[in-house]
């Protein structure tokens, strides 16, 4: 991966625009989106200005004080109900790490039957030396057939090799606020093995 803005090796990913970046051009935010969004608070309004979703959006702001070691490229995926489920990659801290899914539908008719309604990832997983991980159930952003969820997983990985289990092992679809939809649950688990290495 390289950055967006000079072609160095990327450091990191955007949680907003999905863009690449190095050490020089972003730090958990790419530089524009940051100097576009100064704070979660207004991040969270111009995003549901757009309308993605008035749940609170955790995978804008991870809280970390730690550095971005290295991001761990996956590209796997699961089909569930015409739902494509994938791993994109894996980014390591040194307090933790951090999955990217993406969730698509690959019929444009079954997208269409989900309006106004918001995916929540819940997931686990086994790190390196076989401890458990642990994840907040976290919602996605997006917009209507195509989201994204950078889920954070503790504790950090204690080794820079091996190989690290994650699952995504329900996935809820929330209604929006205007919508008098119910509370849709599809039960996993579609699990991803990575390869540190």
């Amino acid at each position: 991966m390289i950055c967006f803005t000079c072609r160095q090796p990327a450091v990191g990913q955007c949680p907003i625009c999905w863009r690449f970046y190095c050490s020089q051009h972003g730090n958990r935010r790419c530089f524009e989106c940051f100097n576009s969004l100064p704070s979660s608070e207004s991040a969270e309004s111009q995003i549901t200005g757009k309308g993605i979703a008035s749940v609170e959006i955790r995978s804008l702001e991870l809280g970390r004080a730690s550095q971005l070691r290295r991001v761990v490229t996956s590209m796997q995926q699961h089909e569930h109900q015409n739902l494509i489920i994938s791993l994109i990659s894996v980014e390591v801290y040194d307090d933790g790490f951090a999955a990217d899914f993406r969730l698509t539908f690959a019929d444009s008719v079954v997208a269409e039957q989900m309006p106004g309604q918001v995916p929540i990832l819940f997931a686990g997983g086994t790190n390196t030396d076989g401890t458990a991980c642990y994840a907040s159930p976290t919602p996605a952003i997006g917009s209507l057939g195509d989201w994204r969820a950078l889920i954070r997983f503790e504790p950090a990985l204690r080794s820079a090799s091996g190989e690290v289990s994650l699952s995504v092992v329900k996935i809820e679809w929330l209604p929006m606020p205007s919508t008098a939809n119910p509370i849709t649950r599809w039960y996993g688990p579609w699990s991803f093995q990575v390869t540190l290495d």
